[in-house]
């Protein structure tokens, strides 16, 4: 199935020549390792599950026989088809609780394959917004370099004619180092990190561009909900599942009641003729008892009682980091969204300010030079605003992730 989904998915991503994060992700929820190893758990949990239902039914089976008899005088060989049916019922039915246990355990697994597979695309959507966020930085640094290199040049001819000095040619041969060092760290950067994503997605990378992610609406912030929240959810769950462990140890204080119930119709006779017919019905109630229960289960029950203790202080631990990492986001959230709106109105004034000085430098007002760092102003706010809506992006995103909410409106 992955590689049909793979086929269809690659020749789109081949004929737009760009990648999309939808379509990473994707192609990575069908062909990651780590998502196979989960759905395997999942398919385990259910057999399990499958297995203690068939132990509840109760017992049917058959028996055919076929007997000789070499000192017989007469009639050596025998035979017998027999039919029995047979149940046993206790306080303390194994069957009967390994079957809850199972249950319980399938619902989990299912909670925690769903919370695998969020895990994956939050991290493929991190990793995404990471190459993105230096991609976008690499083509504004590379405008950058041409702005440097012509400020550079304007330096030394001004040198020449006495209109500057050898300072401030060496300042401007600075500055072009300065961006050049910034785009081979950004051109290692984002090698490494997509191939990280790509070895995480376990397909070639083609290196194509990656599509830009549309910007959500920051002030539709979902709200805390504990019963919402996946690692919440799987604590509750344990400590629900000791409460069926508590229930099956108080019942191994009683006397121990077993009842059997047992049908069986046998056929039988000489030369398979099975002329011969018997019915058997047995009905039994048994009552014991061990005068070690009370010590030994009794340290049983102190354990459980415990180990469900520990569980709930770890749930309530785990719910106070969750709020206090929720309360950390949204303050987060609220400064980056009052930043965004500082870098806007930067590069708003930067782009006013550089329409002025193409304007001027048209007439004649000012050099290149000075041209030139008004666009260099204007390319460093851009900078500073693009990555800040990507710092934007993937903590709303976080947030998302950590209530369990849809990554991208969609996962």
């Amino acid at each position: 199935m992955k590689y049909l989904i793979l086929l269809l998915i690659l020749p789109t991503l081949i004929f737009a020549q760009a990648y999309t994060a939808e379509q990473l992700i994707d192609i990575g929820l069908q062909n990651n390792y780590g998502i196979q190893q989960s759905e395997a758990s999942y398919q385990v949990s259910k057999a399990k599950l499958n297995i203690a239902r068939w132990d509840i039914l109760p017992e049917l089976s058959a028996n055919l026989n076929y007997t000789h008899d070499f000192e017989a005088a007469q009639d050596p060989n025998s035979n017998a088809l027999s039919l029995r049916l047979a149940k046993k019922i206790s306080l303390n039915d194994q069957s009967y609780y390994q079957n809850k246990y199972a249950k319980y355990d399938l619902e989990t697994a299912e909670i925690k394959l769903d919370n695998d597979k969020k895990d994956f695309v939050f991290k493929v959507l991190k990793a995404y917004i990471d190459v993105l966020n230096k991609q976008k930085q690499l083509e504004l640094q590379n405008k950058n370099l041409e702005i440097q290199q012509s400020i550079l040049t304007q330096s030394r001819m001004l040198l020449v004619q006495k209109k500057n000095t050898e300072f401030d040619v060496k300042q401007s041969e600075i500055n072009v180092l300065n961006v050049q060092i910034a785009i081979k760290s950004l051109e290692n950067d984002i090698k490494n990190s997509r191939r990280n994503l790509f070895n995480m997605l376990n397909i070639p990378d083609e290196f194509f561009a990656f599509s830009e992610i549309t910007v959500p609406d920051f002030d539709n912030l979902p709200e805390f909900d504990v019963s919402q929240v996946p690692e919440l959810v799987v604590l509750k769950r344990d400590i629900e599942r000791d409460e069926i462990a508590l229930t099956q140890s108080k019942v191994s204080f009683v006397p121990d009641l077993t009842m059997s119930y047992q049908y069986s119709k046998t056929k039988s006779g000489y030369d398979f003729e099975f002329d011969n017919n018997r019915t058997g019905h047995t009905l039994a109630l048994d009552a014991s008892y061990s005068f070690w229960n009370l010590f030994k289960h009794g340290q049983e029950h102190s354990q459980t009682k415990l180990s469900q203790k520990i569980k709930k202080l770890n749930y309530e631990n785990s719910k106070l980091t969750l709020e206090s990492q929720y309360s950390q986001y949204q303050t987060q959230l609220d400064y980056l969204k009052e930043m965004d709106e500082l870098y806007q109105l930067k590069k708003e004034n930067t782009q006013d300010n550089l329409n002025i000085a193409e304007q001027k430098h048209e007439l004649g007002m000012i050099q290149q030079i000075e041209l030139d760092k008004a666009i260099y102003e204007f390319l460093d706010a851009s900078i500073n605003a693009e990555t800040n809506k990507y710092k934007l992006i993937e903590l709303y995103e976080s947030i998302n992730y950590l209530l369990s909410k849809k990554l991208l409106n969609k996962y």
